[in-house]
């Protein structure tokens, strides 16, 4: 009712009107890991898919 919501996201692509908190600062605990699967339509898939898959992979284990 007051307009106030929390949520568990990266900050990749964050609203402007959206702020991040500091879990420590704001009291809350750290998150758990988490099991993440990437699923193809195809096991050979074409050039421009597959380097994309090569960068969200990337992107999400550094």
């Amino acid at each position: 009712m007051a307009g106030l919501g929390l949520s568990a996201r990266t900050t990749f692509g964050l609203p402007s009107q959206v702020r991040p908190l500091d879990r420590t600062e704001a009291g809350l605990p750290a998150l758990p890991s988490m099991a993440l699967a990437m699923y193809r339509a195809q096991a050979q898939p074409e050039a421009p898919v597959a380097r994309l898959a090569g960068l969200l992979r990337e992107a999400v284990c550094a």
